[in-house]
């Protein structure tokens, strides 16, 4: 587990199963973080973006497979993982 975008790159030694990532669409760390797993790991990397910020921005800017509306409901993030890990 990392507590920001650019500890990311530093705990994925291997690919993950899927990414879950707080979505701050301006802070350019995150965009770093995600750019960094997708070169690392492919562009087919799962990557679940969560934010208070709408999910048009923030989905968009991030460049998440799916987007969670703070605050969300466990079903609706049960339903993404179910998706994202198939």
């Amino acid at each position: 587990m990392a507590s920001d975008g650019l500890e990311v790159m530093k705990v994925a030694a291997r690919r993950p199963d899927i990414v879950l990532l707080e979505a701050w669409p301006r802070y350019p760390p995150v965009r770093r973080a995600v750019n960094g797993l997708r070169k690392r790991f492919g562009r087919d990397i799962s990557i679940v973006a969560m934010s208070a910020v709408p999910a048009s921005e923030a989905k968009v800017r991030v460049g998440a497979f799916a987007f969670l509306q703070k605050p969300f409901d466990i079903e609706a993030l049960r339903w993404l993982l179910t998706i994202a890990l198939g």
